[in-house]
């Protein structure tokens, strides 16, 4: 008696935002151990097994790999692909028919003309595809997504604490005694 040991995966839920430059995925998945978690990256594929999990797809355009970020944490797989050539947004995150149970990442889309040149995302921690340990290394940058925290305070120091221009002071000259409460009866409160 010979026993067929290929066990059927499940498709895992997830959800994709992108900028001119990379793709931000998430696969929803709590609880993942991380040493029986694979995640493969090439120019134009994407790769995800854990368990009884999987979501494997071609990618609509060409990344690379090797600056492809990724975190295993407790709720949840985060990737960072790194597309080859900026550019305009993809049309879909995918060559072919849609993926089961993706949906945008509405949390962390941008429109084209709202992205600035510093983006919010920091992807400080995510281990690549150079190995090494879930949670150790990244990019560098830094919290704040690479804000200057000093020309920022520069700049709101300048702003001044006086009132704000063509707006008049508040002297309260427009609060009028406020009356009390009326009782059940109609009588003023006290």
């Amino acid at each position: 008696i010979s026993q067929d040991k290929t066990k059927m995966t499940k498709a895992p839920n997830a959800k994709w935002a992108q900028r001119k430059d990379k793709i931000f995925l998430t696969i929803n998945i709590p609880n993942l151990d991380p040493a029986k978690t694979k995640i493969n990256v090439t120019p134009t594929n994407f790769s995800f097994t854990s368990d009884e999990w999987s979501l494997v797809f071609d990618t609509f355009g060409e990344v690379n790999p090797d600056e492809c970020k990724w975190t295993i944490g407790a709720r949840d797989v985060t990737v960072l692909l790194v597309r080859k050539e900026e550019g305009e947004y993809w049309d879909k995150l995918q060559k072919g028919a849609k993926i089961q149970n993706m949906t945008v990442d509405w949390d962390k889309w941008k429109d084209e003309d709202e992205v600035a040149d510093d983006d919010d995302f920091d992807s400080s921690g995510m281990q690549g595809m150079g190995g090494g340990m879930p949670g150790m290394g990244g990019m560098g940058g830094g919290g704040m997504g690479g804000m200057d925290m000093a020309a920022l305070q520069q700049m709101m120091g300048g702003m001044g604490g006086g009132a704000m221009p063509d707006m008049p002071d508040s002297d309260d000259e427009d609060d009028d005694d406020i009356p009390g409460l009326e009782a059940d009866d109609g009588t003023p409160g006290k």
